[in-house]
């Protein structure tokens, strides 16, 4: 199995929010990295932190699996 591992649990304090769902252009980073080609059978594991609710919803739009990071 190939997992994508995309660590967004910062808090992004020096941009003022969470980086991960920051807007470049119409998309969010998040979904420029979810939408990156993997292979067929490949699981997109997002690991969520301080913005937890917003990234989840952000990842949950692309059926990517999240894990959340309590420290």
């Amino acid at each position: 199995m190939i997992v994508r591992l995309v660590l967004a649990a910062g808090a992004g304090r020096r941009l003022g929010r969470a980086k991960a769902t920051a807007r470049l252009g119409e998309r969010t980073f998040l979904d420029r990295i979810l939408a990156s080609p993997m292979p067929g059978d490949a699981v997109d594991l997002v690991v969520t932190g301080a913005h937890r609710e917003e990234t989840e919803a952000e990842a949950a739009r692309w059926g990517a699996r999240c894990a959340h990071n309590v420290n």
